[in-house]
Order: C-alpha cells, then sequence, then structure tokens
C-alpha cells in the first residue's frame, strides 16, 4: 500500500503532529502517527511491547539512514529480528512470510518502512513541567 501526503499532511507531520485519512468508500476516518514518533513513545507507556520487538525497532533505528542512502530502498519494507535484518521487499506479506518461515512468531520480529519521514525528530520533552510523568505538560 503506498499513500501519498498533501503538501499540508507533509507540514503537519513534520510538526509531529496526526494526520486524518478519510475511506473515501466507507466515510471512516483513520489517524496516521509517524512511525518514529510511536517508536520514540517511553517504554513505560507502552508496556505491553515485547522486548524482542523493542530491540528489532532500535535497530531498525540505527540502520535507516545507511538504507535510505541506498535510493532505490526508499518506500520498501525491511524487516528486523533482534540485531539482525531479515530481509526488505516491497510487499510486507513477503517479509512476514519469510520471518514464519523461520519460526518467528508476530511477537519476535518487527517491519519498518524505509522512509525519510522516519527520520523526523520530536522535540524533547521538558520532564520539569511533566508533573505526573505521562510526557504531557499539563500546565503550557
Amino acid at each position: 500500500m503506498h499513500l501519498e501526503l498533501t503538501d499540508e499532511q507533509r507540514q503537519l507531520a513534520k510538526q509531529g503532529k496526526p494526520i486524518d485519512i478519510v475511506d473515501a468508500t466507507t466515510n471512516e476516518t483513520y489517524v496516521l502517527v509517524a512511525k518514529q514518533r510511536i517508536e520514540q513513545t517511553p517504554p513505560s507507556l507502552m508496556p505491553d511491547i515485547p522486548e524482542s520487538i523493542r530491540i528489532s525497532q532500535i535497530t531498525f533505528r540505527r540502520d535507516l539512514p545507511g538504507l535510505l542512502a541506498q535510493k532505490h530502498l526508499v518506500g520498501r519494507w525491511v524487516a528486523y529480528h533482534l540485531e539482525k535484518q531479515i530481509g526488505i521487499s516491497q510487499d510486507p506479506e513477503r517479509l512476514i512470510q519469510q520471518c514464519v518461515k523461520l519460526g518467528l512468531t508476530e511477537f519476535d520480529f518487527y517491519l519498518g518502512w524505509i522512509s525519510p519521514l522516519a527520520l523526523i525528530e520530536e522535540p524533547e520533552i521538558d520532564s520539569r513541567l511533566d508533573n505526573d510523568g505521562d510526557g504531557i505538560d499539563e500546565n503550557p
């Protein structure tokens, strides 16, 4: 699947804001959030993510600049298990099948999309303003 962002949506993404996407057939609204924003969510706020997926995400972020330098890979998917790259494909289903053939479960691997959007930096949260530890400044 390939979605193209409008200039307005791209600007929202650069600002770290969610983007509403409306299905023209069902009129249902979906929210698109930059993957990096989710990946940078502190583990304490996402305790149910298995450690193997966290390690795989970290490995993906570590490798992403090198993957982006290979222009023919931009827009493709990459699968990781812990610190090992499993494969790269335009079809994420193919990568999932490859992981399953290796005996991995859905909790053992991570699929990342090779895109410059994954490099968007999130602003640091000033913990002095965050009174309850949830990452949200209640007193802006």
